[in-house]
């Protein structure tokens, strides 16, 4: 028959041992995982003026490839991964935009080979026009089962730069875009990275 000191002992050891491996999961999230390389290809980049208000809008079509395969090991419950735009202004320092993003909740879905995908962003003080520092990143946090809650990066952020004239939405093309973008903007929903302009 167990003693209550015997049984009071065994729960000691299991709550030793658990908490040995929650702070072993805890300490795995602190280190750095691999460089990932991350393949943006802009296509096009042009810039519609918006009448009756007061903003550049941007459009951007490109091809974009990764391979985050790597990122997943037993401790990483999925990836939160977006894509960025980043560049300065007279008015502003640094200007962060996410244009696109999405939620890869297993290893399968962690390969990227998306083309034709458009994004787009506003600017409301009119400075993208001949705009030359439009820097495009893709990021992620990695979402562990246990842990810190890191952001990293790819390498292979690509510089774009905007022309100096607008583009007017003449073609069907152009305007199915602009009309693809006021649907969005007025639901408030931010584009997934899976979307394209083809779908």
């Amino acid at each position: 028959m167990m003693t209550f000191s015997t049984i009071m002992n065994c729960i000691s050891k299991v709550q030793t041992v658990a908490f040995v491996i929650v702070a072993l999961c805890f300490l795995q999230t602190l280190a750095e995982p691999n460089p990932v390389n991350v393949h943006i290809n802009p296509v096009v980049a042009n810039i519609y003026p918006q009448e009756y208000s007061e903003f550049d809008l941007g459009v951007l079509n490109l091809d974009l490839k990764t391979d985050l395969k790597p990122l997943f090991n037993w401790n990483v419950k999925q990836l939160y991964v977006y894509l960025t735009a980043e560049y300065h202004t007279k008015h502003n320092i640094l200007n962060q935009v996410v244009l696109c993003d999405k939620i890869i909740k297993n290893r399968d879905e962690a390969k990227l080979d998306l083309k034709g995908l458009t994004v787009w962003f506003g600017d409301k003080e009119n400075e993208l026009r001949g705009n030359e520092n439009i820097v495009l990143t893709l990021s992620w946090n990695l979402v562990p089962n246990i842990g810190f809650l890191p952001r990293y990066s790819g390498t292979g952020a690509k510089v774009i730069n905007f022309p100096f004239n607008y583009k007017v939405a003449t073609k069907l093309q152009d305007r199915r875009i602009i009309g693809k973008i006021k649907q969005y903007y007025n639901n408030g929903i931010l584009q997934r990275l899976e979307e394209s302009e083809g779908d």
